[in-house]
C-alpha cells in the first residue's frame, strides 16, 4: 500500500521517506505501516546507514520532528546492512521487506 492509516490519520511514506533520505547518516530508507491493534497502523522506517554510521533512533525521531507531523514519525526501526531489494526499474520492494512477496531474480 501506498498510504498509512494510523489513528484514522493518512500518512504517506514517500513523505517520509524523503525527510530521511536528506540525513546526513543514510544511505537507503523505506517506509512501511505496521499493524496495530489500537492504532490501526504504526509507521515503520527500514533504514541502510552510510558506511561506519550507527542507527540512533532518538537522532533520527528528532530529525524529523523537525519538518513532520508527530503521527507521521516511524515508532519502529529497523536497520540493515544489506542494500534494500529492488525491482528491474530500480524501485524499492516493499512488500519483500514485509513479508509479503518474495524477491524474483532470473538469471540466464
Amino acid at each position: 500500500r501506498d498510504m498509512i492509516i494510523r489513528s484514522g490519520e493518512n500518512i504517506y511514506p514517500v513523505e517520509i521517506e524523503h525527510r530521511l533520505e536528506a540525513h546526513p547518516n543514510i544511505s537507503e530508507v523505506s517506509v512501511v505501516g505496521v499493524d496495530h491493534l489500537e492504532l490501526g497502523q504504526e509507521v515503520k522506517a527500514i533504514l541502510v546507514m552510510k558506511k561506519n554510521q550507527n542507527l540512533d533512533p532518538e537522532d533520527l525521531t528528532n530529525w524529523c520532528k523537525e519538518t513532520l507531523a508527530g503521527y507521521k514519525i516511524p515508532t519502529i526501526w529497523e536497520h540493515r546492512e544489506e542494500p534494500l531489494p529492488r525491482n528491474a526499474s530500480g524501485k524499492v520492494v516493499k512488500g519483500v521487506l514485509t513479508g509479503d512477496q518474495e524477491l524474483s531474480i532470473y538469471k540466464d
